[in-house]
């Protein structure tokens, strides 16, 4: 099984801009409106980051704080999906059903993505 950066996972907009040529806060968009890149961070250390918004390419600021905010949950996530087929198992009519049988193989499927399956 593939090892991954232990959770929590916080998103923080504190990278360096490309645009603004810096380290910022945030607090002082461009002139376009954009603000900075976000660090995602796991327990230790940065384990990505998500661009700033580019109006000429189309990406809002809005678009890329959410796409830092569903990364950083990406632990918590994957918990769930893990949470989801131990119940999964459990004889509950639901999961029983071809439409509860259909879920459970595409959440199995989503895992063996995740692992790198």
């Amino acid at each position: 099984m593939t090892n991954f950066t232990p959770g929590p996972w916080t998103a923080q907009q504190d990278c360096r801009s490309e645009k603004n040529n810096g380290i910022f806060t945030g607090e002082n968009p461009d002139q376009y409106s954009n603000q900075n890149m976000w660090g995602i961070y796991g327990p230790h250390f940065r384990i990505a980051e998500v661009y700033e918004a580019n109006q000429f390419e189309g990406l809002t600021q809005e678009t890329v704080d959410a796409n830092a905010r569903l990364i950083a949950s990406a632990p918590y996530l994957l918990e769930m999906l893990i949470v989801f087929l131990d119940h999964a198992q459990e004889p509950y009519p639901s999961f029983k059903s071809e439409r509860g049988q259909m879920e459970i193989q595409q959440v199995q499927k989503l895992l063996a993505y995740i692992r790198g399956e």
